[in-house]
């Protein structure tokens, strides 16, 4: 089926939600899941819940906010996927085999994926997916959730992801693959240039294993993009 104005679905005391499309379903505009801003996120936690968004072309940015144990983001096409997580420290939350195309319509920030977290020690886990098209930053990672308090990942797995013509907006230099800000153990303090000393023993092990999973890039525009920003630290190699 086509939607031709977007799509909002809102849940309050229900676990294990499962929302796969049946068949091709296209959403012109965005799509909005799970709580709602203002009072949804105030719900009781819900750690033995799944949250399952599967199988949706949006022709515009995927938003998916969560106060379940375990959120899962599978199979689907979209300009943007951005996901807010709250209440439930030790998340677990799975992004895979989704296709990020910029061309797909508008977002708001022209990222591919982007994180916000509202807990602490939150498994991620982004695998085979492609972003393509991405007019800032590919995979964005907001430690501060929505301007409160930093917020420590507990594990960050980045593999098998195909990185294709990010940072595509010229008007802004030093876009990244993968860029995290206002993490307290990978990204805590803002810096700038390409000294990677600056980074934290956390980071440099991260981008050890981004490094050695099988990630491929290309459309790369040297000098502008990067492989790697760590609040305003952007190189590509350690």
């Amino acid at each position: 089926g086509e939607y031709t104005s977007g799509i909002q679905r809102f849940f309050s005391a229900q676990k294990n939600i499962a929302l796969i499309a049946n068949g091709e379903v296209v959403v012109n505009g965005s799509m909005t899941v799970g709580y709602h801003s203002n009072h949804g996120k105030n719900e009781p936690e819900k750690p033995d819940s799944t949250l399952w968004v599967d199988g949706f072309t949006v022709k515009g940015e995927l938003k998916v906010s969560s106060i379940d144990g375990e959120v899962v983001i599978t199979n689907n096409s979209a300009a943007q996927i951005t996901l807010t997580s709250y209440k439930m420290d030790g998340m677990n939350i799975t992004v895979q085999g989704n296709t990020v195309d910029g061309s797909l319509g508008t977002s708001s920030q022209q990222y591919g994926l982007y994180i916000v977290p509202e807990n602490a020690d939150y498994n991620l886990t982004v695998r085979r997916n492609s972003f393509v098209n991405i007019g800032s930053h590919a995979i964005c990672i907001q430690g501060t959730g929505q301007g409160g308090d930093q917020k420590p990942a507990g594990r960050i797995t980045v593999a098998g992801n195909r990185f294709e013509s990010w940072g595509t907006n010229a008007e802004k230099d030093n876009r990244a693959a993968f860029k995290i800000w206002g993490d307290p153990n990978l990204a805590p303090e803002e810096h700038v240039g390409t000294d990677t000393g600056v980074l934290t023993d956390a980071a440099k092990e991260l981008v050890k294993q981004i490094l050695a999973s099988g990630n491929t890039y290309s459309g790369k525009v040297e000098g502008r993009n990067w492989y790697f920003d760590f609040y305003g630290c952007y190189f590509d190699q350690l």
